[in-house]
């Protein structure tokens, strides 16, 4: 009778133990979803609904400019832009357009609820041209996860 709480101890002791598997640290690690991973895409037509003024930038993503654009937003006037991230198409307002001094260069900010935009690109050609080439960068955050994706682009803007 004196081993009888013994016994039973290690009864239960063996009988939850089968139950539970054992946890891999590196299997969840690498398993585990990137809440903040940002994924660019190519848009499926032409957003004319953002372009209010006429006049519109167009951007491909570098490495895949041969296969459609990425990002369109309205140059001239207050309309916004419209761009495939994560397989998604998402509108952006238009924001602050940050003029430097120098006619070749350009930064735009678009932004949602959730995210903000940041384009910044240099013109390819005569300064002032109205259909000119432009490359440069895209810088996307996710306003919500805080994750941030940066692209290089190439596009026109023309009106």
């Amino acid at each position: 009778m004196r081993l009888f709480p013994v016994l039973l101890l290690a009864f239960c002791c063996c009988a939850c133990g089968s139950e539970i598997a054992p946890e891999s640290t590196a299997t969840k690690e690498t398993t585990a979803p990137k809440t903040n991973e940002l994924k660019p895409g190519i848009l499926d037509d032409f957003p004319t609904e953002v372009i209010e003024s006429g006049c519109a930038c167009s951007r491909s993503l570098e490495a895949e400019q041969d296969k459609g654009l990425f990002f369109v937003f309205d140059w001239q006037g207050d309309g916004g832009g419209k761009l495939r991230i994560n397989g998604k198409e998402v509108l952006v307002q238009r924001g602050a357009s940050l003029k430097t001094g120098d006619e070749k260069y350009d930064s735009y900010l678009h932004q949602n609820t959730n995210w903000t935009v940041k384009t910044s690109i240099t013109e390819k050609g005569p300064a002032g041209d109205e259909s000119a080439a432009y490359t440069g960068k895209v810088k996307i955050s996710n306003r919500r996860t805080g994750g941030k994706l940066e692209v290089r682009v190439k596009g026109t803007c023309s009106c």
